[in-house]
């Protein structure tokens, strides 16, 4: 996510912009106090408009940076835990539906639903035997739903054999029902981490040099147009230099935070 001094950085610099690119639309419709009149309060608008938008997204991307720590820290707890204790975190959210439950041989009969739940979490992944062993323990209309953090394709495959009465839950699934129903077993909700006023790194992002490309080129097509031409050129220039630093020595930061 971006820094605070970035995010206005790029709020002042998308007024700059509007506000030089409004100069040059109403030169051609208004006398020179309206239009600079006009073209500031366009200016004015656009930063709105982008401030408003921008932080819609600042929040989409911290509330999933949020959810993917939660996540991690939900596995790792459940990873760690005893079968015992993977079943009640399981019975906690079962239980806030008033359903009835009945601990058994290490997994989570769901009487009203003829649900039988098994939790695999751990370091060892789910095989088609644990499938087998879970499937002979279901009594005659029960279905059983295994959790685990993840599944191979080959063990998604064998549970479809069963006619729809093996359901595997992977981790990210459980997540979302869990958070749902607030009952995540910890306190896993991330910590703020500490703000970093010198982080600049964005300024640096490799990606943002075809951006700055087209802000070049497009200042120095409109300085053709406009009425104050030497500061069209200089934008022009400035942005497009910009564009080479990026693109040979900028760097590329990917932060990967969805919870799919």
């Amino acid at each position: 996510m971006k820094s605070p001094f970035v995010f206005f950085a790029d709020v002042l610099f998308m007024g700059f912009i509007s506000l030089l690119l409004s100069l040059v639309v109403f030169n051609y419709f208004l006398p020179y106090p309206y239009q600079l009149l006009v073209s500031i309060l366009v200016s004015l608008l656009c930063i709105l408009i982008y401030y408003h938008l921008s932080r819609q997204k600042q929040n989409h991307l911290k509330l999933k940076k949020t959810e993917k720590v939660e996540y991690e820290k939900l596995i790792s707890h459940l990873n760690f835990s005893t079968l015992e204790q993977q079943v009640s975190v399981v019975e906690v959210a079962v239980k806030k539906h008033g359903l009835l439950t009945e601990k058994h041989q290490g997994s989570l009969n769901i009487k009203d639903k003829f649900i039988t739940v098994f939790c695999r979490f751990g370091f060892d992944k789910v095989s088609k035997s644990d499938i087998v062993r879970a499937f002979n323990m279901l009594s005659k209309n029960h279905k059983a739903f295994i959790l685990a953090e993840t599944f191979d394709q080959d063990v998604i495959d064998f549970a479809k054999r069963f006619d729809g009465r093996i359901i595997l839950v992977d981790g990210k699934t459980l997540y979302r029902y869990l958070k749902e129903h607030d009952c995540m077993p910890l306190p896993v909700n991330a910590k703020p981490e500490p703000k970093n006023k010198g982080d600049f790194k964005n300024l640096l992002d490799k990606r943002k040099a075809k951006n700055f490309l087209l802000f070049g080129t497009s200042f120095l097509f409109l300085s053709y147009f406009a009425p104050i031409k030497t500061y069209y050129v200089v934008c022009g220039c400035i942005f497009l230099i910009y564009s080479l630093i990026l693109r040979f020595f900028g760097k590329d930061f990917h932060a990967n935070t969805n919870i799919k």
